[in-house]
């Protein structure tokens, strides 16, 4: 997970967050796919290794539009 944000840090900025997000969550799904399909181990390693990259970059994604509740702001 911090590798993804890490390096995909970078693509992001320059793609765009939506873009990247969707991006992100459609090879999300994808490696999970894989990880259920093939019952090869190897295959199966990579496809965790990679989909915990994506996911920690979609977290990061999908926090950073909220902002946070200040007190002080009332």
């Amino acid at each position: 997970m911090t590798v993804g944000r890490l390096v995909l840090g970078f693509v992001t900025g320059k793609i765009g967050e939506s873009r990247a997000g969707l991006l992100y969550l459609g090879l999300t799904v994808t490696l999970q796919l894989i990880f259920w399909q093939v019952s090869n181990m190897i295959v199966s390693a990579v496809s965790v290794a990679l989909l915990g990259v994506f996911i920690g970059t979609c977290i990061t994604i999908s926090t950073q539009p909220f902002p946070i509740y200040n007190e002080s702001q009332t």
